[in-house]
């Protein structure tokens, strides 16, 4: 692996990682403030971090709307 890594190719794959992997498990740290969960016993913690993913993953769809969603029911309140 330390050979993989010393190579072109292993360094641009590499790069990849802050791309796919590593920056939405910051993003749900940092700024969902998710570091412990308030749930006891497996299931619960499932429950809690399928939560904590959904959030993330409609906030990374809202950004990548643009942020303009359209009030479908007429009370301007809705983003």
């Amino acid at each position: 692996m330390a050979d993989k890594m010393r190579s072109e190719e292993g360094k641009e794959e590499y790069k990849k990682r802050k791309e796919t992997v590593e920056w939405p498990f910051g993003n749900i740290k940092q700024n969902l403030g998710l570091r412990e969960f308030l749930t006891r016993g497996v299931e619960n913690v499932k429950n809690e971090f399928n939560l904590v993913c959904i959030s993330h993953n409609l906030t990374v769809l809202w950004g990548k709307m643009g942020r303009k969603l359209d009030c479908t029911f007429g009370c301007g309140i809705c983003f």
